[in-house]
């Protein structure tokens, strides 16, 4: 339903309900299976979730099919490997590190904290609308804060401090990570990572679109400045955040000092 109404949209699965439902599919009674079965079963079909890469989901799926039961692999080749690119993590791409749904929880949290059971509909929007209005006012300080905040980078950051001037906090907060961890690599670490000055195979850059470690070591190893802002997904910019952040638009800002006034 989702996909035919949101055509254009990546419809991605929760790892903990993908997992529950493993949990609750995969048992004796539902498929004829042994507890020893079962046990493998959801074993393998938790470690195929996990994939790092199309080889590695591909041997572990050859795996399952010599060793899991015919009626096992009828069920995941039916209702799992049609969906591959929605529950493994090395078909996610564009996911920006999120493989849950606890955002969408947390708002649904502080719903219910505002919102008694058996509201009347009137009761409910009101409730709604507050609660609204007050996520927008939380996210809209963070972009201000994120814009206007100036990060102390010390001399060992300096390499990246480019990064720091065109990255939120947010964003500048994965890169630092990925320089740190890329100043720990020893020259052979890029043999088995299919890695150029400005694609990585990594789940870090397939999900965030920025720098990865592999790709500022394979920049090092060339002498290449480690700074490209085509490296950046625009998101992750303060630019794009200044454009686009309602909390910065000259009408917006206008209508705030109204309100005060």
């Amino acid at each position: 339903v989702l996909r035919h109404h949101f055509p254009t949209s990546k419809l991605l699965l929760c790892k903990f309900h993908v997992f529950q439902i493993f949990k609750r599919e995969i048992t004796t009674n539902k498929l004829g299976i042994t507890p020893c079965e079962e046990s493998t079963t959801k074993e393998y079909f938790q470690n195929i979730s996990y994939s790092k890469s199309i080889e590695e989901y591909e041997k572990t799926y050859e795996s399952m099919t010599q060793l899991l039961p015919t009626q096992v692999m009828k069920y995941f080749n039916h209702n799992w490997n049609p969906i591959k690119d929605e529950w493994v993590d090395a078909f996610i791409n564009d996911n920006y590190l999120n493989f849950t749904n606890n955002r969408t929880e947390s708002l649904n949290r502080n719903l219910k904290s505002v919102i008694r059971k058996l509201s009347s509909l009137e009761e409910f929007l009101t409730n709604f609308f507050i609660e609204l209005h007050i996520e927008r006012t939380e996210r809209d300080h963070k972009a201000i804060k994120s814009i206007h905040k100036i990060p102390v980078i010390s001399n060992d950051m300096l390499p990246i401090k480019k990064y720091s001037d065109h990255l939120t906090q947010y964003s500048f907060s994965h890169v630092e990570k990925e320089y740190l961890a890329s100043l720990k690599m020893n020259n052979n670490s890029l043999e088995n990572i299919g890695v150029t000055i400005t694609l990585c195979d990594c789940k870090f850059f397939r999900s965030m679109k920025l720098p990865c470690r592999h790709i500022i070591k394979k920049r090092q190893l060339i002498n290449l400045d480690i700074f490209d802002q085509q490296l950046c997904l625009p998101r992750w910019t303060k630019n794009y955040l200044h454009q686009n952040k309602n909390v910065f638009q000259p009408q917006i800002i206008l209508q705030t000092v109204c309100k005060i006034v």
